[in-house]
């Protein structure tokens, strides 16, 4: 009970009051009871909201290692709101939680805390790329991609969709807006390094000598062209490797090719885009 409702404790006290709690709550967190810390870990991004980054940072980026790597029913509770957790902290630690979920995703067994995790990507990968720190975003990403797990994988792709890839003009897709992502080039648009590094990371799944990346690489493009690319950054980011995925040999890839070309026919925002030029 002392657990359930610590995060309305904490709520009542305000941020300026932590302090007196922190110990406390550090205690629980170590505690023999599991349900103890599966309620903690549960409410772990709300607790973090409440008491503002600079105290996150400080004490909780440890338990929510300790919550990681703890029973499943813990591990889920902490990774169902690993993003609200992620955006509650500084973007340093916020790095580091990412960097420790890409580093333990082998010891999260359960494939559907793996699906929980990649359908939570779409709401950080623009924050990170914004901030110019995109290593430990995709990091994650690239662990969702390889997943053996079609749904994770799948998940994953509709991360890109859901972080739409169209328009560079104007900057105003660059701040945050309720249910606003900042897309994934936009954000990039001011740090050349940054979309260096965005762009060599899914160029590596076209040239991936494994089939099922190949294929996780048109899967990008059709979420791509569904989200409204625009057809300069279609032609710039995905035209060539897809003309050369169209030859692959394995008939999966050549089909997904297949659907991203009828996608980018229909689409308004390129109809025009295969006429052939490409060959």
């Amino acid at each position: 009970m002392c657990a359930f409702n610590l995060p309305a404790v904490v709520l009542t006290l305000g941020r300026d009051q932590w302090p007196l709690v922190s110990d406390y709550y550090l205690t629980l967190c170590r505690d023999k009871t599991d349900k103890v810390r599966q309620s903690l870990a549960s409410s772990m991004h709300e607790v973090a909201r409440i008491v503002g980054p600079q105290q996150a940072d400080e004490h909780l980026v440890g338990p929510f290692g300790w919550f990681l790597h703890d029973f499943d029913h813990i591990q889920g509770a902490v990774l169902e709101n690993l993003a609200s957790l992620v955006m509650a902290f500084g973007i340093d630690a916020g790095r580091q939680v990412l960097e420790t979920v890409a580093e333990s995703w082998g010891s999260i067994k359960q494939w559907r805390r793996r699906e929980a995790v990649a359908k939570q990507l779409a709401g950080l990968g623009g924050h990170f790329l914004v901030q110019g720190t995109p290593e430990e975003f995709l990091g994650v990403l690239v662990k969702a991609f390889k997943d053996p797990v079609a749904s994770v994988r799948d998940n994953a792709v509709y991360a890109v969709r859901s972080l739409p890839l169209f328009s560079l003009r104007g900057r105003s897709s660059l701040f945050w807006r309720p249910l606003q992502i900042p897309n994934m080039f936009a954000a990039t648009e001011q740090d050349p390094l940054a979309r260096s590094k965005l762009w060599a990371f899914l160029a590596v799944f076209s040239e991936d000598s494994g089939y099922r990346h190949r294929t996780t690489y048109t899967s990008c493009a059709y979420a791509a062209v569904r989200g409204g690319c625009s057809r300069e950054l279609f032609e710039s980011y995905f035209l060539d490797a897809l003309s050369r995925l169209a030859r692959d040999p394995v008939v999966n890839v050549r089909i997904g090719v297949a659907r991203v070309v009828a996608e980018a026919c229909r689409s308004r925002v390129c109809p025009s885009l295969w006429n052939g030029t490409k060959g």
